[in-house]
């Protein structure tokens, strides 16, 4: 791979990366504040889950499993 596409590349990685953790806070934020709603289905599910592991709540972790 030449040094343009390498730049390229790591430059896409890094803005997917910036934009997973942005919608994954986006969804906590919405969860744990007044709403209590996710935002999208995927990664809220995902956002509720590692909420479930954060506080140790193993039945909210199994349900939502």
């Amino acid at each position: 791979m030449n040094n343009l596409a390498q730049k390229e590349f790591y430059t896409i990685v890094a803005g997917s990366a910036i934009l997973a953790a942005n919608a994954g806070f986006i969804n906590v934020v919405t969860l744990a504040g007044a709403f209590s709603v996710t935002v999208s289905h995927v990664t809220g599910n995902v956002s509720r889950i590692a909420m479930a592991v954060a506080q140790g709540d193993l039945t909210s972790f199994s349900l939502v499993l």
